[in-house]
């Protein structure tokens, strides 16, 4: 891989730093070594790392049977590529965001550190990572992976004052996307790029970069993870998608550089499998553990003199995507399906499972050990737990509306760090880099969701998952072809006999950006949709253009097309949508929407107009205070059909008693016949583990709905309903029955 080195005159820019004429041989004879504390890398048989000799005791070893099981490695260097070197692209910037949430709050680190803020970045941010020695300081990098424009990538050094307000510092251009980055010492941070290693040294001073050295490729594919050894700063550990994970001793190296050495050695891990994570044991400093998607965990003695036997424990589950260590004895495992598994390294035996019902994936483990907390990162949010005798929810936060388009796509992902010393969690996520929940126990308050989904939870609750109300029985299929573009199908057996087909293809177009999808149905339907993000470089300004056909009643007259374009706007305390249909015989039809909120309560309406009759048919608007685990709405409708009104008031609510049990409600009047009865329906949900979900619900109808979501294997699910009339439990349709097979592949 070949990397461009700027010409640019950066004369007017006052860069931070001279380059030097050769920055390793003043790193090495011209300073003090970069880790003084540290021994010199020992020169016995090749291949050899730092021999870290345990004490004699055997009661402090954990592993009595551990071998070092890692292979040595031998990597040439390129001949022309000892050492690489970039110049400063950016000056330090000095911008202050001010937030106007009190607990949670974003900042667009790209309009604060961008040069160029027209630059048609993806906003992808890799996890942040905190200096050790001073906490105010933190690195994160960019993950623009299209190979357009993968040399836009960026490292953005930033600083976080007491009262959490971040500030970008400045920027450094780089020619690949950051995998990962992990600050060493206040001087020192590696990172992976692409599947390269990479260090940058820092002037002591004023902490600009002094230079960047890339080390040689011995990765064969992207690294997914790195870990720096507390104990030896020396070591770093890393894994990916070639199935490798490499112990890799920097000091020796840079000596190998220095020395003009033509080869160099570092200890590997064969696991033939693509590594998910890997981290260190935080108190024996030679021993690493790592994961594979498939679901295997390794943990393994990395001296080279040890014949002692690892550790791998199939755990029967696939996307085993992470794990950390909770304690000396204790690691949580974390699965693709938002599963989380204690594991007891040593009688190596699972303890029981327990779920995190805010994400569907968990991608990264984090513990504030000072707190007793811990963080789960993934899609499509971030959740805090409690921890000691038990684990319970102390919190979570959703930064993007649920049917946003980076939302639906799956690309959307979180990952964070907890700042030392402190109750905070920094967190980076697909858009911005945003700080959250500076007191945990506080509460945390959610960004402003678009109109729809204000009261979405308490809705999902009282409808989803109960096929049998309209008594359908339904096959679905979602797969993905190797090039991304997404296929789902379905055929749904309806009420009266009639079978409806139904295929989706949705593609992203990269270079663009454009988010392409379309739709047709066994009914003759057609629609084909172009959605445009952050139009003009404006964040959450969405453009969509919806291209629709639709069978006419009689088969011998012509179908009617139609054209809908809609305008959107998202923001943290603002979101706003406008839309207006074309070519409809019956005439246009105007929608609007928006919604205002702060500090959990929001504020919002929507209406739908028709033009061609000048007539306001649908007006909502409601009332709704929202936090992490409950939610309650006020909400008026007003509806007009050829004359006839309708006018309803009601309040739902949702609340989460804890990480398995949710309940829901929903009271109505009907404001035009105040003499009618209320309506009441409530709902419950109950989540016994990872693999399966149950409802129930009832309403002031005589109704009774029972619902089980079942996780078959990791591509297929199945949901069985059904609903009692208890009013007419003789009648010829007392019970009805409903279910849906998903296959995801």
């Amino acid at each position: 891989m070949s990397y461009h080195v700027d010409d640019d005159d950066h004369s007017k820019q006052n860069p931070p730093f001279i380059p030097r004429e050769d920055p390793l041989l003043k790193m090495f004879h011209h300073n003090p070594p970069m880790y003084p504390h540290m021994p010199p890398p020992m020169h016995g048989r090749e291949g050899r790392l730092p021999n870290l000799v345990l004490d004699d005791d055997p009661s402090r070893h954990l592993f009595d049977d551990l071998l070092n099981y890692p292979l040595q490695h031998t990597h040439q260097f390129p001949s022309d590529a000892s050492h690489f070197v970039l110049p400063p692209r950016h000056h330090p910037v000095e911008h202050q965001h001010k937030s106007n949430w009190r607990i949670v709050s974003s900042v667009n680190l790209f309009k604060l550190a961008q040069e160029n803020p027209q630059v048609d970045l993806y906003h992808g941010l890799s996890k942040p990572s905190f200096c050790p020695t001073n906490n105010s300081y933190f690195v994160c990098g960019t993950e623009e992976q299209d190979s357009y424009r993968k040399n836009l990538n960026i490292l953005i050094f930033g600083h976080v004052d007491d009262h959490n307000n971040i500030t970008s510092r400045f920027t450094y251009r780089l020619g690949d996307y950051v995998r990962d980055i992990q600050w060493i010492d206040t001087t020192h941070i590696v990172f992976a790029i692409n599947q390269k290693l990479g260090l940058v040294r820092l002037n002591a001073a004023d902490l600009t970069i002094n230079d960047v050295v890339m080390f040689p490729e011995f990765h064969k594919d992207a690294i997914r993870e790195i870990c720096v050894s507390e104990g030896n700063t020396d070591l770093v550990i890393s894994g990916g998608f070639d199935g490798n994970v490499f112990v890799t001793d920097i000091s020796r190296l840079i000596n190998d550089i220095q020395r003009n050495e033509k080869k160099s050695e570092n200890s590997l891990y064969p696991c033939r499998e693509v590594v998910g994570s890997v981290q260190w044991h935080p108190n024996e400093p030679c021993l690493a553990s790592c994961t594979t998607d498939t679901g295997t965990l390794h943990i393994f003695d990395i001296r080279t003199d040890k014949k002692r036997a690892a550790i791998v424990q199939d755990t029967q589950r696939r996307e085993l995507f992470t794990h950390c260590y909770r304690d000396d004895t204790t690691m949580l495992l974390g699965y693709g399906d938002a599963s989380i598994q204690p594991y007891d390294i040593r009688t190596r035996k699972m303890m029981p499972m327990f779920s995190d019902v805010n994400q569907k994936q968990i991608g990264e483990i984090r513990f504030n050990y000072s707190e007793r907390v811990f963080a789960t990162f993934g899609s499509p949010q971030m959740s805090l737990w409690n921890y000691g005798n038990e684990y319970s929810p102390a919190g979570n936060c959703l930064f993007v509306p649920e049917n946003s388009e980076l939302f639906l796509s799956g690309r959307y992902k979180t990952s964070g760090d907890f700042r030392r010393g402190t109750k905070t969690v920094l967190v980076t996520d697909s858009i911005f880099l945003r700080k959250t929940m500076t007191t945990i126990l506080g509460r945390a308050y959610y960004p402003v969701p678009v109109y729809a989904d204000i009261e979405k939870r308490a809705s999902d609750l009282l409808t989803k998952d109960f096929p049998s109300e309209k008594e359908e029985k339904k096959v679905a299929w979602t797969g993905t072809t190797a090039n991304g573009v997404t296929f789902e199908s379905s055929l749904v057996s309806k009420k009266d006999g009639s079978v409806l087909g139904t295929l989706a293809p949705k593609y992203r177009h990269k270079p663009t950006g454009i988010n392409f999808s379309g739709e047709l149905t066994t009914k003759r339907d057609v629609k084909v949709e172009a959605k445009v993000n952050d139009v003009a470089n404006v964040i959450g300004a969405n453009a969509t253009l919806t291209l629709q056909t639709q069978a006419a009643a009689k088969i011998n007259e012509p179908p009617q097309l139609f054209a809908t374009v809609k305008a959107e706007y998202l923001h943290d305390n603002f979101t706003g949508s406008a839309s207006v249909d074309f070519g409809k015989l019956e005439g246009s039809t105007v929608k609007t929407a928006a919604a205002v909120g702060m500090q959990g309560f929001i504020l919002g309406a929507s209406s739908v107009y028709h033009v061609g009759v000048s007539e306001l048919k649908e007006l909502d608007t409601s009332l709704s205070y929202q936090a992490y685990d409950f939610d309650a709405t006020l909400y008026g409708k007003l509806r007009s059909n050829e004359g006839r009104n309708e006018n309803t008031a009601g309040l739902k609510y949702f609340h989460a008693l804890n990480n398995q049990v949710s309940v829901a409600g929903d009271v109505s009047v009907d404001l035009f016949n105040p003499a009618k009865t209320p309506r009441l329906t409530i709902a419950t949900v109950y989540r016994p583990d990872g693999q399966s979900t149950l409802k129930l619900k009832a309403d002031s109808d005589g109704k009774v709905g029972m619902s089980l979501n079942q996780k078959v294997n990791n591509n297929v699910r199945l949901t069985l309903a059904t609903t009692i009339d208890a009013n007419n439990l003789n009648g010829k349709n007392a019970a009805q029955f409903g279910a849906t097979l998903n296959f995801t592949y």
